[in-house]
């Protein structure tokens, strides 16, 4: 119930906004954390803009992961399934 608080107070996740190409909001979003770190002084906005479309083109020359990637993947390794499992338990 407390995350439905939240949900419009946390930010998108740069690295997801990244990958759908929504560039400019992620370089808004790391702008903002790096200002509340402290560090905004440490990153320009030119190598930002750059890591960010270099991060972008090495996606997309990826080569895309064939079949379906559903629930029952979780289950598909041993360690992933471990994991699912003790999460599941802990909630």
């Amino acid at each position: 119930m407390a995350i439905l608080l939240y949900m419009f107070y946390i930010p998108e996740s740069p690295r997801w906004l990244t990958s759908v190409g929504r560039i400019d909001e992620a370089k808004s979003t790391i702008q903002r954390i790096a200002k509340v770190n402290g560090t905004s002084d440490k990153l320009t906005d030119a190598e930002l803009e750059a890591s960010l479309r270099g991060l972008l083109e090495a996606q997309n020359k990826e080569p895309t992961q064939s079949g379906f990637n559903g629930f029952w993947t979780i289950f598909s390794k041993p360690r992933l399934a471990k994991n699912a499992i003790l999460l599941s338990l802990s909630l």
